[in-house]
């Protein structure tokens, strides 16, 4: 369903608020705001379901309570009719758009103690939830979802709602991964050319016409090989990022020409990548997104307007075990235990290289499940990389 002529500088707007929130997370509490009055919905939130505020998570309520947060996380989760619907249905994939209506039927929601105990005392009886990245992501891409609900007695979620909902999620997905990709592991995110060379993830920034107006060091170090991708003369002297494929090439080409537009709201989600093959490793891959007009990693002719993420399929990961430490109370043998889980293997592979019995390893991990807040061993290497993958 097109966007109408009246909804297009509404939606123009609030999408310009998305990416500034990129790099002022501070931000975000107001663009659920303005999301709320985009889909005529009373209260909403963006968050990260899986993973703790205290570590690498973030919750960005609005009109919701903090004892309504509270009760759910503490009695009520397990009983979410509509979470356990959309998850048994196989719908919680990136960029997935869920009516609750559509997943449990209304009489069987009113008549639940769900509903009775819980949702009727918070005013709320409908809810429409967006997976702006799902749990099968990228090292460093938190699962996240943003929710809105309307009250007891309000309508249905129409179609041009939803719609709308759709509209969002891709700009929320380049917006988001723009976030996650530029934190540190320190949480901090990186807003200075000095502060991008430290990452360890390739990050170019590119201006209005499409020209590279800065590489980090990683990112350098991956084009100067030029094995299937690289820094190409342009006119004027500038330089450009360009495949060894020639379609590869128009794909990047296409891809910034989408992000330097200021009228672009039809754009594919942050996940949708450029592989670019190597003659003898693994693919590099390429991730593309907008960058918010006041962002502080240039001026003038340098401005940049677009950032393109490099990522060394072939390059190991490597841990962060003191942050891993420090975040957690994690002991030696348990940030052992951690380091050989993201290394791959079985358990008793595992307890093999570490010396040590598999019930000790079984032992030591669930004791890291319950420091960590995670339950299972891939959500425990994903926390994990999430926290390392960027740290030099």
């Amino acid at each position: 369903m097109p966007v109408a002529a009246h909804e297009y500088r509404q939606a123009f707007d609030l999408i310009g608020q998305i990416y500034d929130a990129a790099l002022d997370p501070k931000r975000w509490t107001g663009v659920v705001e303005r999301v709320l009055s985009f889909v005529h919905a009373r209260s909403g939130m963006l968050f990260t379901p899986f993973d703790r505020i205290d570590s690498a998570g973030f919750y960005f309520p609005v009109n919701i309570s903090q004892q309504f947060l509270q009760q759910y996380a503490s009695r009520y989760q397990p009983y979410d009719l509509w979470a356990i619907a959309a998850r048994d249905a196989g719908l919680t994939w990136t960029g997935n758009v869920i009516d609750g209506d559509d997943v449990v039927p209304r009489q069987r929601l009113l008549s639940s103690p769900f509903y009775k105990e819980f949702l009727r005392v918070q005013g709320t009886s409908r809810i429409c939830f967006a997976m702006i990245f799902g749990r099968d992501e990228q090292p460093g891409i938190l699962t996240t979802a943003l929710t809105v609900h309307r009250g007891v007695r309000s309508k249905p979620f129409s179609s041009r709602s939803k719609e709308r909902m759709r509209l969002l999620v891709p700009h929320f997905s380049r917006a988001l991964g723009v976030m996650f990709r530029l934190r540190d592991a320190e949480l901090k995110l990186a807003a200075t050319r000095a502060a991008l060379d430290r990452l360890a993830t390739g990050v170019v920034l590119v201006g209005e016409r499409r020209q590279v107006v800065f590489a980090n060091h990683a990112a350098r170090s991956m084009l100067g090989e030029r094995d299937g991708l690289m820094l190409v003369p342009g006119r004027g002297g500038d330089e450009h990022v360009a495949a060894a494929a020639h379609g590869k090439t128009t794909e990047i080409d296409s891809a910034l020409a989408l992000a330097v537009s200021p009228e672009a709201l039809d754009v594919p989600h942050f996940s949708t990548g450029i592989r670019v093959s190597r003659a003898d490793r693994g693919p590099i891959a390429l991730n593309v997104s907008a960058l918010p007009d006041g962002n502080t990693f240039g001026a003038g002719a340098d401005v940049a307007r677009a950032i393109i993420f490099l990522t060394d399929t072939a390059q190991p990961v490597a841990i962060d075990t003191p942050v891993l430490r420090r975040l957690y109370f994690l002991t030696d043998a348990e940030s052992r235990v951690v380091e050989a889980l993201c290394s791959g293997g079985t358990l008793a592979e595992i307890a093999a290289r570490l010396g040590v019995s598999e019930t000790t390893v079984r032992t030591q991990l669930q004791s890291v499940f319950r420091k960590t807040g995670t339950a299972r061993q891939p959500d425990l290497v994903k926390l994990v990389l999430s926290l390392s993958s960027t740290r030099r």
